[in-house]
Formats: structure tokens, sequence, C-alpha cells
């Protein structure tokens, strides 16, 4: 019966995110994602969210739970956090809900010289070792944006503090903690 264990896992992961982030339970567009949860996939990531119109690749294809039109996050391993789900979920808030818009907006229109040439780095390895076939903008506007989006406010790069000063400037940092209050907040 691995559906129904499929099933009760999803539920539990989502359970905990949605308790730990309202915004999941209640904000724009939140209760229309897809989640699923596809243990059998061999992924180096914990999960992959899906904008509504992506078409995926050949590392992440659309998953079949995918409704046409609407976005979906496919979980693949068991210890996925709430914070993995929500730095997830980031991706569709951040077209769907006018703060958050406005704080992915201030954190594009502030970045420096340095973390721009970060970007370009990162663009390069996921071209490298994740088989990315986008060009840069492209990428760049449905991957790394988001990823510079939610890396420390999720803490993604778990306890290194350093990882995270030299990648956002400190006005950086007390703005995002801002977004994680609002993320948090009862609705």
């Amino acid at each position: 019966m691995p559906f129904r264990k499929d099933s009760e896992v999803m539920g539990k992961l989502l359970s905990g995110a949605k308790n730990e982030y309202p915004i999941l339970r209640d904000g724009n567009m939140m209760q229309d994602i897809t989640y699923s949860y596809n243990p059998q996939k061999d992924s180096a990531g914990w999960l992959e969210a899906f904008h509504p119109d992506e078409t995926g690749n050949e590392e992440y294809p659309i998953p079949s739970t995918k409704k046409e039109g609407m976005p979906a996050i496919e979980v693949y391993k068991e210890n996925t956090t709430p914070n993995m789900i929500m730095g997830d979920a980031l991706h569709m808030l951040a077209n769907t809900d006018p703060i958050i818009n406005d704080h992915k907006r201030q954190l594009m229109e502030s970045m420096t010289p340095r973390q721009e040439e970060q970007m370009l780095n990162r663009y390069y390895r996921a071209q490298t070792h994740h088989n990315e076939n986008r060009g840069y903008d492209k990428w760049r506007e449905y991957s790394g944006n988001d990823a510079l989006l939610r890396a420390y406010p999720m803490q993604q790069w778990g306890d290194n503090p350093k990882a995270y000063e030299e990648s956002y400037t400190p006005e950086q940092r007390t703005r995002l903690d801002s977004m994680v209050k609002y993320l948090k907040a009862p609705r």
C-alpha cells in the first residue's frame, strides 16, 4: 500500500508546514498548489516547485498530478522540512502576493555587483551539475531570483552565518527577516 503511506507522509509534511507558516493555509493561491510525494524519484534535491506555465526538464519533469495552468510542488524525501516547503512555495507567492512580490523586487533592486557575480556563478553550476538548459535570463526569472529570495529566510544553507553574511547585505537580511514574520503571521 505505498499510496496510503505516501499520502500519509505528504499529509504530515503539509500539516507541519501549514502550522509553521499560516500563509500556506490561507495565502493567495496557496490552496491551488498541487502537492505530491514521489519517494521513488532519484533526486539530489528534497523537492521541486513548478510554476503554472512551467514545462519541466529531463531531470525534473512535470509531476503527473500537476493540473494544467496551476502550480505544483513535488516532494522527494520524507525528511523534507517546513522551511523547505515554504521556500519552494515562495516561487508562487512572489507572483501572487503583493507583499512578497515587494520583498522580492526590493531584494533584486538592491543586489550588489558581488551578488550579481554570485548569481552568474550559480547559473554556471546549474548548467554543469543540474542539466540546466534555459538561457540565463529565463533561469534567473524562474530559479535564480527565487533561490536568493528563499536561501537566507528559510536557512537553506543551514547554520552557516558566514555564508549568509557573504551573500546578503545587512539591510537585505533585515528586510527578509520581516518577510518571515509576515509568512508566519496568523491569518
